[in-house]
């Protein structure tokens, strides 16, 4: 009886342990190959990647978005701003972005880069370094929202919101989409 108890729970305990993260594996990681070809399209636009081409990119780990609470910034603003048809990427853009998430090392994104926790790069302010928030697409994913910041140590800074769309196969920037850009 003991020992039909004991296998009874290592069973449970084997079945808990697989559907909770690991440690490597944190709850929130970007695990979607259309959010790392978004981020692929946008991030060799960047400044601080246009500046030093060839180098090695760091990324932040936690995704960050804008506004952050008290800055006073509407982004990307009002519903009535937003085009007809993108409505449903904003929406998914904020729902992806509810929580923090975690971006990936060793996805296929055009360009050599390491991923780095947000606390170690701050110990690190010379670095250079990008930010990129959770992707917002829309039901047939055929358009898609995220936002990006650059940080050239203590000598500039800017982000900006990217809007894209799915033309056969590729994403492409779509201009004269308002999301908010700031320069520092």
């Amino acid at each position: 009886m003991l020992s039909q108890l004991a296998l009874i729970i290592i069973g449970a305990v084997a079945v808990f342990a697989q559907g909770a993260p690991s440690p490597e594996t944190p709850a929130g990681e970007i695990s979607d190959p259309e959010a790392y070809a978004v981020y692929a399209v946008v991030l060799p636009t960047l400044y601080s990647v246009k500046t030093a081409p060839g180098a090695r990119v760091i990324l932040q780990k936690e995704t960050e978005t804008v506004p952050r609470p008290g800055n006073g910034l509407q982004c990307p603003g009002p519903a009535s701003a937003i085009p007809e048809g993108w409505r449903s990427v904003v929406d998914s853009y904020a729902a992806e972005n509810a929580r923090p998430r975690f971006v990936l090392s060793g996805q296929p994104l055009k360009l050599d880069y390491t991923v780095h926790p947000k606390a170690e790069i701050q110990i690190n302010v010379r670095w250079d370094y990008v930010q990129v928030s959770a992707v917002g697409f829309n039901p047939s994913r055929t358009r898609a929202m995220v936002y990006m910041a650059y940080h050239c140590g203590m000598r500039c800074a800017g982000g900006t919101h990217y809007f894209l769309e799915k033309v056969d196969g590729a994403w492409r920037q779509v201009q004269g989409l308002g999301g908010c850009e700031w320069l520092a």
